[in-house]
């Protein structure tokens, strides 16, 4: 049991440095970018004095990369990550087949490129938004998405728990796929992890078939903690049953509800959620 946590926590600790190391590089992506676009700027506005007209606006900028997010993170992994269950060679050429794809997102994202023991998908944007995708021949799962949005009001982030319903499915519906492929049998787990919550305000699921009443509870109070961290401990067998895992998913929305201060979250509401999604069995 030792060996097998300890091998659990070097594979989560080396896709949390593959991680950190890739928003390093990014962030100095984003400070060559901003230097390309204020020299753009001061010639275009050069340009539109010369010419007598009303120089343009200088854009706004991301800051640095990390700390204006709210990032949901979704790991997963067998219980004794050890050896290699497959090549990197045979992941990318089969990460179509592992892709589980919606209106609501993807993953594995298929613009992914080689590291060591795996592959890596690592995307920002100039709004200051991060994703990122891993996968690895022993077996882990690495999912995270910037999960913050701007709210209704002036100076306001909001935290839409559609979101984070919408990737832990399409991260569970892929996970049977990918441990197919690598014939992997038995016990998988992981967690979900929420941070830097602090200052976001929550909105509730409102599927659009579902008379809940919530349309306009656009925005909960802010909740308690920065951060949350729920624990995924389940086998092959659960994800590979349609019907146990829509039953497992539904449980755990459920948990995460509560846990953010919500308790009025019913099956028939999560279920008419999946609908939307056609992901309803």
């Amino acid at each position: 049991m030792e060996k097998a946590e300890l091998a659990q926590n070097n594979s989560i600790y080396r896709s949390t440095e593959v991680f950190n190391s890739a928003l390093r590089q990014a962030d100095k992506e984003r400070l060559h970018w901003i230097t390309t676009e204020r020299n753009k700027h001061l010639q275009a506005t050069q340009d539109a004095k010369m010419q007598g007209k009303i120089p343009p606006e200088e854009q706004k900028y991301p800051e640095k990369l990390g700390t204006q997010v709210s990032m949901l993170t979704l790991i997963l992994q067998p219980y004794f990550p050890k050896n290699p269950l497959v090549s990197p060679r045979k992941l990318k050429e089969k990460i179509e087949e592992i892709r589980f794809t919606s209106t609501m997102g993807d993953f594995p994202d298929l613009n992914v490129k080689p590291i060591q023991d795996g592959l890596l998908h690592f995307k920002w944007n100039d709004d200051g938004s991060i994703h990122c995708h891993q996968l690895y021949s022993n077996g882990l799962l690495f999912f995270s998405e910037d999960v913050l949005r701007p709210g209704r009001e002036k100076d306001t982030k909001v935290i839409y728990l559609s979101h984070i319903a919408a990737y832990l499915f399409i991260f569970l519906n892929a996970a049977h796929r990918f441990f197919s492929l690598l014939n992997y049998q038995g016990a998988v787990l992981g967690y979900i992890e929420l941070n830097n919550v602090d200052g976001a305000r929550l909105k509730r699921i409102t599927p659009n078939a579902y008379k809940s009443g919530l349309f306009w509870d656009y925005e909960k109070e802010v909740p308690i903690m920065d951060g949350y961290k729920w624990n995924i401990n389940i086998d092959t067998s659960l994800l590979q049953d349609k019907v146990a895992l829509q039953k497992y998913f539904v449980e755990l929305i459920r948990e995460i509800y509560w846990s953010v201060g919500y308790e009025d979250v019913s099956e028939d509401l999560l279920k008419a959620f999946l609908s939307d999604q056609r992901w309803l069995v």
